[in-house]
């Protein structure tokens, strides 16, 4: 069965613990269906491109967008809240141990927010956008930015080491082993 709904690029989709599927889409939109492939609802509320999403792990959605905004879902699909404070596309977001939730955004700043969507703490140091982080195993994140840095923080918002590079050249992990 093909399923027909999503008007422009589909930029994913996530297998939920039920079997539903999950669509999201640079139409704005996100559209839960049925596993034989039926329409359950479509989410709406995002105003530009849906960057990637997340299943928590009650199974409560987490979606990002390029409107610099991520959205709180229950697992039916109803907004329950708009996680706002980035300027710029939001690129990722991660999931610490303690279920704190972070995003990191062209806007050269990483955002900490509770489980419910509350905001708690901005990380700056970056000058230029995020492309990525890696939450390291003794609990600190490492970033990476177009700014030719590897920042590593504390989840106290914290800068414990900034390591340049240049021409492309990424330095290993052994610099940030203590």
């Amino acid at each position: 069965k093909v399923l027909e709904g999503h008007t422009k690029t589909i930029n994913g989709i996530e297998i939920l613990e039920d079997g539903r599927i999950l669509s999201y889409a640079d139409d704005k939109t996100l559209r839960l269906w049925d596993r034989d492939g039926n329409i359950l609802k479509i989410l709406e509320g995002h105003s530009g491109k849906i960057n990637s999403l997340k299943i928590l792990e009650d199974g409560r959605i987490l979606s990002y967008s390029y409107d610099n905004t991520l959205r709180l879902w229950d697992k039916d699909g109803n907004l329950l809240k708009v996680l706002e404070g980035h300027t710029d596309k939001i690129r990722g977001v991660k999931i610490l141990k303690d279920k704190i939730i972070l995003s990191y955004s062209d806007d050269t700043t990483l955002r900490l927010w509770n489980s419910e969507g509350k905001f708690l703490k901005v990380l700056e140091g970056h000058t230029q956008l995020i492309k990525g982080i890696e939450l390291l195993k003794d609990g600190n994140i490492l970033s990476y930015s177009d700014d030719e840095t590897l920042i590593l923080w504390n989840t106290d918002a914290k800068i414990l080491k900034v390591v340049h590079w240049r021409n492309g050249f990424v330095p290993n992990d052994k610099i940030f082993r203590r």
